[in-house]
C-alpha cells in the first residue's frame, strides 16, 4: 500500500479535496488508517466498559515496576495513563494492599507479590478474601 502512495503526487491527492474520491491507493490508505483507529477505539471503550475495574490496574502496575519491583508513578500519572480518574487508582491500592500485592509507603509503591496481579491480569485471579 505504500509503495503505491509513493508514487502519488501531492496535486493529485489535494485537487480540489477530491483526492479521496478520485486515487484508489490514497483512499485505501485513508481507510486502512481510519479503520485501524476505530477498531482500537472501540476495543479500549469495552475494555473500559466491560472489563474488571482491578485488572487494568493491576496489569499497568506490573508494567510500571523496576527490577526491584518499585513502582515510582504517582496515582494522578497511573490514572492519566490508564485513560481514568486518580480517585479510581487511589481506590485500587488499598484493595491491592489489603491483598497483600503491594506494600504502600508515602511517595512509595513496593509490589510485593508479583504472582497475583500477573494471575489476575491473565483471568486467573484467586479471589478468596484473606
Amino acid at each position: 500500500m505504500a509503495t503505491h502512495l509513493a508514487n502519488l503526487r501531492l496535486k493529485d491527492v489535494t485537487r480540489d479535496g477530491e483526492g479521496m474520491f478520485t486515487t484508489p491507493p490514497f483512499r485505501r490508505f485513508v481507510l486502512y488508517a481510519y479503520s485501524k483507529r476505530i477498531t482500537d477505539l472501540f476495543l479500549t471503550v469495552e475494555e473500559i466498559a466491560c472489563g474488571r475495574m482491578d485488572v487494568r490496574p493491576a496489569a499497568q502496575m506490573l508494567e510500571l515496576a523496576d527490577k526491584n519491583d518499585q513502582i515510582a508513578v504517582n496515582h494522578g500519572v497511573r490514572a492519566t495513563e490508564l485513560g481514568t480518574a486518580r480517585v479510581v487508582v487511589s481506590h485500587q491500592s488499598p484493595e491491592f494492599q489489603r491483598r497483600a500485592w503491594i506494600a504502600q509507603h508515602r511517595g512509595a509503591v513496593q509490589l510485593a507479590d508479583r504472582a497475583a496481579p500477573e494471575n489476575l491480569r491473565h483471568g486467573q485471579a484467586n479471589l478468596i478474601v484473606r
